[in-house]
């Protein structure tokens, strides 16, 4: 009887890897009246198919990202959701004025996110649930909520802009592509790895 383990001369190579480098397409449905910059910020994102509509579609189609701005319609349990100005999904409580910046929360959203040089006319005071955390804060309250919801029922990820982006600089700011593509990845990440064909071992990837 051959010793099979005492005849392999090399154990490293008994094992191989293969790296699924296909990403497949997210799917984002936009429910919006126009918003050109918005519009721009997502048609740049690699492997991100849009689909804008003023009213919600008739019949359900499985979307991994929806974007809500200034719009509102029935989201289905589990969704995941980029909302923009107001929404009837959370309650709110007036508005505040003084938006001059505080702070940043540590959270993928805000990575390389730099608030300082925003400008907010005026954004509503929401009340919003426990899951959904401010990230971004001002004086007069939070300028930007982000969130996982752990519970089996509504949303599952959201990140919340409560103010109309008309009523702000936001859009002129580089703030705003890197807080789109952010958001985009953190709540409807890839499903593939974009590695290269050839891979020295130790390369970051």
């Amino acid at each position: 009887k051959i010793d099979q383990a005492a005849h392999n001369a090399l154990v490293v190579d008994d094992m191989a890897y293969a790296v699924n480098t296909t990403n497949a397409a997210r799917r984002a449905l936009l429910l919006t009246n126009g918003n050109r910059f918005l519009e721009q910020a997502l048609a740049t994102l690699p492997g991100l198919s849009v689909t804008r509509a003023v009213t919600p579609p008739l019949e359900a189609q499985p979307f991994d990202l929806y974007v809500l701005d200034r719009l509102t319609m029935t989201l289905p349990a589990g969704a995941n959701a980029l909302l923009i100005g107001a929404t009837s999904l959370f309650t709110t409580s007036g508005t505040f004025s003084d938006t001059q910046f505080v702070r940043t929360e540590t959270h993928p959203v805000t990575q390389q996110l730099d608030w300082r040089t925003i400008n907010v006319l005026n954004a509503q005071r929401v009340n919003a649930p426990g899951w959904l955390r401010p990230v971004v804060e001002a004086q007069g309250g939070p300028l930007l909520f982000a969130g996982e919801n752990s519970a089996n029922v509504g949303l599952q990820r959201a990140v919340l802009l409560p103010f109309e982006l008309r009523r702000s600089d936001l859009p002129l700011q580089i703030a705003f592509p890197i807080l789109i593509a952010n958001s985009v990845d953190w709540l409807a990440p890839p499903q593939g790895v974009n590695a290269p064909t050839s891979v020295r071992p130790g390369e970051v990837v």
